[in-house]
């Protein structure tokens, strides 16, 4: 049933009046167009759930399942590939989805993560400094290296519990699992290891370098990261807008500022 196109008796039940046609998304591949009958014998069975992203004709975006259920079980509207004499015509123009490979912006994501390693190494700093003050003399480039260890479990955590992170929900970034939902923790902890291996390089200075150009070249060639793709995660971008462009520079501002006071001091 995936994938295949269903014929004109199908899009009118056999009745003559025209029904949407769905489309949906799982594990980051799409399927359809389907009937509404046919997305109910889908939900029946469990291979969908009301947080599986879908599309009709009447939506202008991707949508969960549940906030579609009126126009699921409605139906009687002609979907944008019909003639109004219940015959096909062209192919519709589905949006893009979050996350589509079409959507790439990895200098977003690069300066979204590079806020919460930032965030995050105030804190730590903070807190080491409490707890064991002398820890904080050892050289730059290996606390460094503890710094972006640690954060991959508070990376892990902030993906399952919120789907995002301060420096990505500044640039409005999310990850969710093919179907919409949040990472599980185990999930979000693997992809984040995987993150710190394959696309920090543990943080060594020059292994990082050739492993970030090696993420930013797959990330514009293919659409989709090592770490996503084994995954399956999508990763959706949003309109950022000026005010969260001048928040991120100003915070840019006070990081370079506190840094370089802490180099005077030392």
């Amino acid at each position: 049933m995936r994938g295949e196109r269903v014929t004109s008796d199908a899009v009118t039940g056999g009745s003559g009046v025209s029904e949407n046609m769905w489309h949906y998304r799982i594990g980051g591949q799409q399927f359809g167009p389907l009937s509404s009958s046919e997305m109910r014998t889908l939900l029946d069975t469990g291979e969908i759930d009301e947080e599986t992203m879908v599309w009709t004709g009447d939506l202008s975006d991707w949508i969960p399942l549940g906030q579609a259920d009126d126009l699921l079980h409605g139906g009687g509207t002609i979907p944008g590939n019909l003639q109004e004499d219940g015959s096909a015509g062209e192919d519709p123009v589905l949006p893009r989805p979050e996350g589509d490979k079409r959507v790439v912006r990895p200098w977003v994501r690069y300066w979204g993560r590079i806020i919460d390693l930032l965030l995050f190494g105030v804190m730590f700093g903070l807190i080491l400094g409490y707890i064991y003050p002398r820890m904080l003399t050892m050289s730059d480039r290996i606390l460094g290296m503890l710094i972006l260890f640690f954060y991959v479990f508070v990376d892990a955590l902030l993906l399952s519990s919120w789907g995002t992170t301060p420096g990505k929900a500044l640039l409005k970034v999310k990850v969710r699992t093919g179907n919409g939902k949040k990472l599980r923790y185990g999930d979000a902890l693997q992809r984040s290891f995987s993150v710190w291996f394959r696309g920090l390089g543990l943080g060594i200075p020059v292994v990082s370098l050739f492993t970030l150009i090696f993420s930013y070249s797959r990330l514009k060639k293919s659409g989709i990261t090592v770490w996503d793709e084994k995954g399956g995660y999508v990763v959706s971008h949003e309109h950022i807008g000026v005010a969260r462009v001048i928040t991120t520079i100003l915070l840019m501002i006070f990081f370079g500022y506190l840094i370089v006071l802490g180099d005077l001091q030392s």
